[in-house]
């Protein structure tokens, strides 16, 4: 142990023991510990990794001529002192026993100094020279660690007169170099209710899988049996992590040692999860009817993998409603979940679990949960707001204030963020604006840039006559700016702006239109938006889903789009045309369907089929259905300009493959050029080729951008809350 400045302070995790006083602190929160059990722990760390025999503690305990039953009162000590640490006598952080000998403190321990409220907590790694099987303490002690948590969210629901006063304290929790956190509409990262330790869903190499690291150690353990995991959440007893897959919705124990399938569907990959009463999962499903879009909160039984519907529509939007559980609010009566409708209408609503009644208690927000300061928590742009609310009467007062600013989201449902009952927070940070530059690239790899200040651009489109480039970029963590640029790029006008996670948009074949994704303005609908090259309204088709525009092709006299009109097919190509009923299916498969694009003479479709950054290349013949499939995965597929070849890309490859329209055969593919360029989204390609064929216009990130690999904890971050957002006179 390294010598304390203040003798007799000492840290163990997120504990600080006086030794003189004999005083316990979690997190500078006080903990009450015994006598007895103080003088133990005092005792075990005097000399922690040693054994203290269990005659050294009857000395330590009671005098020579003291007369007790002293296996009883030392049992009873360490029981207390394991109590109050939230230890496990079968799977110890803190204190060991050590069979027909004594007890020794396993932790690792340094000595505390003095530090203002602010302060990072101190981390120690784990002794190199000890090894450990995974052990089920941080799980098992949150059993009786949750029972007070749910007291105090209780009492505080009630009014309670406690206020968050102690000092906030930070933490990294730094994600090995081989890992990459997921990224995604679920939740990838969560705090258990015990505030002991995180789970989180990373994915080395091709595989994903959930990880669980206590805050008090250095490294994480693997769940053995969640491969393949896309979203999480802890039960409130934290003994369970449910978890979605591809296929299916799981739930595995902390220690990895049982896993069950609880429903069994390709659905279970969009679904969100949150645990109820009595170990129901609530969870977003689609509707029963195929042609209903949307979805709406179920809960899921456990048991018998049934499924029963909870929430009806909420609002009057002219768009399908995506219900996403959030949070089951004290007493267990109401449930916060966020609904979808578009890019700008989304909101946090409450339903009744006991009528089935659903109201909307915020708008233009993600997310929604009830933090015991009495407020309701949501996500904005990249920010966290807390807003004073009133649990019973389901009343927001105003918009609240930003409380957090720079979290990663989850899609369109919230924060990748968790706090516990306590008010510790685990959340991700959002990445930094990444800055680019746009690079012309020969099929020989060559490059010339485009003189262009750094920006977060994404090339869109390229004009029929190769003058004039369609640029997009995003200038704050959702509003992105749309440019018309001439192909030398020194002049820039701007078409519009929107308000999205994604953009695409087109040229039209005379170049004097443009085709965009949703409405423009800060109140960015669905449909499609036909607009004039100088930004100004032209027509409008309004559908009730998303409309992602892939090429506007003069053979078939429309926009080639991805829709997403019903759950069952999930994701389909269709021709889009101006003041038509409905867009028209070419490909409506099931599963996903993306970056579409039409050969020059209208009768072959190429695009990705799978699931997002897992496709492959598919040919199709519009009309008669011939397939051909290019083997391996593939992204953005192109048309050269005389349609007897296609490009796209694998990884940081550009590939080329030979077609053959006569007998529907897609040769070998070959290796063009290889650069570290921006990739395609799920839903659009991120590159465009000049109408000649002659060259690529592609984005480059200026510098090198990690993947997400670190996770954030504040300890008694409630406390910023009510400094931030002020009081509520709910509590």
């Amino acid at each position: 142990m390294t010598p304390a400045t203040r003798p007799g302070r000492v840290r163990f995790g997120v504990f600080v023991f006086d030794q003189a006083k004999r005083e316990l602190t979690k997190s500078g929160v006080p903990v009450k510990l015994g006598s007895h059990a103080g003088r133990v722990l005092a005792a075990l760390l005097r000399q922690p990794g040693a054994v203290v025999t269990r005659e050294e503690l009857q000395r330590e305990l009671w005098p020579a001529d003291t007369y007790v039953e002293f296996e009883a009162g030392l049992n009873s000590a360490v029981r207390k002192l394991r109590k109050a640490l939230g230890d496990d006598a079968d799977h110890p952080i803190y204190v060991e026993t050590v069979p027909r000998a004594g007890y020794r403190f396993t932790a690792p321990v340094q000595a505390a100094e003095e530090r203002d409220e602010s302060a990072e907590v101190p981390f120690a790694p784990p002794r190199a020279t000890r090894t450990r099987l995974p052990r089920l303490a941080a799980a098992i002690l949150a059993i009786a660690l949750v029972a007070v948590a749910a007291g105090t969210l209780a009492s505080r629901f009630a009014g309670g007169r406690g206020r968050y006063d102690g000092p906030v304290r930070r933490l990294t929790l730094d994600i090995p170099s081989e890992q990459t956190l997921l990224g995604g509409a679920g939740r990838q990262v969560a705090i258990d209710p015990g505030a002991q330790w995180v789970a989180y869903i990373a994915r080395t190499g091709k595989e994903a899988i959930i990880y669980r690291r206590a805050l008090s150690e250095s490294t994480a353990r693997l769940v053995p049996g969640t491969e393949g995991a896309i979203a999480l959440v802890i039960s409130p007893d934290s003994r369970w992590i449910a978890f979605t897959t591809a296929t299916a919705i799981k739930e595995v124990s902390v220690d990895g040692r049982e896993l069950r399938e609880l429903l069994q569907s390709p659905l279970a990959q969009d679904a969100i999860l949150e645990w109820g009463e009595g170990g129901a999962l609530f969870t977003s499903w689609p509707h029963r009817d195929p042609a209903e879009a949307g979805s709406a909160i179920h809960v899921l039984d456990r048991g018998s993998a049934r499924l029963r519907r909870l929430s009806s529509r909420v609002t009057d939007w002219p768009y399908p409603e995506f219900h996403l559980p959030a949070q089951l609010l004290p007493g267990g009566e109401t449930l916060l979940f966020g609904v979808v409708g578009s890019p700008s209408q989304r909101s946090v609503a409450a339903l009744s679990l006991k009528d089935g009644r659903s109201r909307i208690v915020m708008n233009r927000a993600m997310g929604g949960e009830y933090v015991p300061t009495g407020h309701l928590l949501y996500h904005w742009g990249e920010s966290l707001y807390a807003a004073p609310f009133d649990p019973q009467t389901l009343e927001a007062e105003g918009r609240g204030a930003v409380v957090l600013e720079r979290v990663a989201r989850r899609g369109w449902t919230g924060a990748q963020a968790s706090f516990s009952p306590d008010g510790t927070l685990a959340y991700v940070p959002a990445p930094p604006r990444e800055m680019r530059e746009l690079v012309w690239v020969d099929p020989s790899g060559r490059e010339t840039k485009i003189p262009a200040p750094p920006a977060e651009y994404v090339p869109l489109d390229i004009s029929r006559d190769g003058n004039s480039l369609l640029i997009a970029r995003q200038d704050t963590a959702e509003q992105w700016t749309f440019w018309l640029v001439d192909a030398s790029g020194r002049n820039w006008t701007r078409v519009a702006e929107q308000w999205q996670n994604d953009v695409s948009a087109l040229f039209s074949p005379d170049g004097k239109q443009v085709a965009l994704a949703g409405s423009t303005g800060e109140n960015s609908g669905l449909g499609l938006s036909i607009l004039s090259v100088d930004g100004k309204p032209q027509s409008f088709v309004d559908t009730p889903y998303g409309v992602h525009p892939q090429q506007w092709s003069t053979a078939l006299g429309g926009v080639v789009a991805l829709v997403n009109p019903a759950p069952r097919t999930v994701v389909d190509i269709a021709l889009v045309k101006g003041g038509a009923a409905a867009p028209r299916t070419i490909v409506g498969d099931a599963g996903y369907q993306s970056q579409a694009a039409v050969s020059p003479d209208g009768r072959w479709l190429a695009y990705v089929e799978g699931a997002p950054h897992t496709g492959a290349v598919i040919v199709r013949g519009i009309g008669d259905g011939a397939v051909a499939r290019i083997p391996g995965l593939g992204q953005g597929p192109l048309w050269r300009p005389d349609g007897r070849a296609l490009y796209f890309r694998r990884g940081d490859q550009v590939l080329t493959a030979p077609f053959d329209p006569a007998s529907h055969r897609l040769g070998s593919p070959q290796v063009l050029f290889e650069g570290r360029y921006v990739r395609n989204t799920f839903w659009n390609r991120r590159y465009c080729m000049s109408p000649d064929g002659s060259r690529f216009l592609f984005a480059r990130s200026l510098e090198s951008r990690e993947p997400p690999r670190r996770i954030e904890v504040v300890i008694n971050w409630f406390s910023e809350v009510e400094k931030l957002a002020g009081r509520s006179r709910a509590r």
